[in-house]
């Protein structure tokens, strides 16, 4: 279920964005929005839909957005993107693709954390004299809201998107995946000799 939720737009998803050369152009065009709105985001002036927001972290995930940045990364050693930001590096790279996945969930946290507290407040005064209307609202909000909040893995693994993107870097930057891995290492029981 997609929720309906404004969602401040971090710088780093344009800086992301201009190291992969992606356009605004180009952007406006697969999120099927005016060029003018995509500036305003870009200028952070505008908040952005979770669809829209959502749209644009699949584009940077995507392999040949991955690629585009690799090449840059392999040619140069870093990217510079502003005059207020540090280059962005390989490591960088990967902490800020981290970062944007679960920045939608930041958000879904602080709204859940206002609903509460707006909840608390409807309820303090006696019973007869609550606004069921208003709880129901707040409710059925609330309600949406734990439903999109993702449940605890308890393999702690990564968003698939996320995971596809680390491995199309990796490649593209000829790194190899680490053989000391905890997921990689075989268990020395398993080879007995037989």
């Amino acid at each position: 279920m997609a929720m309906n939720i404004a969602i401040r737009v971090p710088p780093l998803l344009f800086t992301i964005c201009e190291a992969a050369e992606i356009q605004k152009k180009d952007i406006a065009a697969r999120l099927g929005v005016s060029k003018t709105l995509v500036t305003m985001w870009a200028k952070n002036t505008r908040t952005m839909s979770w669809p829209h927001f959502d749209a644009l972290v699949r584009l940077i995930l995507e392999p040949a957005t991955i690629w585009n940045i690799a090449a840059r990364l392999k040619a140069d050693g870093s990217i510079p993107v502003g005059q207020d930001q540090p280059a962005l590096t390989p490591i960088d790279l990967f902490d800020k693709l981290c970062w944007l996945v679960f920045y939608r969930d930041l958000h879904i946290y602080k709204d859940v954390a206002l609903l509460a507290q707006q909840l608390a407040e409807a309820t303090r005064m006696d019973p007869l004299a609550w606004d069921f209307i208003r709880l129901r609202e707040l409710n059925q909000r609330l309600s949406e809201h734990l439903g999109n909040i993702p449940q605890l893995d308890p393999r702690l693994e990564l968003d698939p998107r996320l995971e596809k993107a680390v491995r199309t870097l990796q490649e593209a930057l000829g790194i190899a995946e680490d053989p000391e891995a905890p997921a990689e290492r075989e268990d020395p029981q398993c080879h007995d000799g037989r």
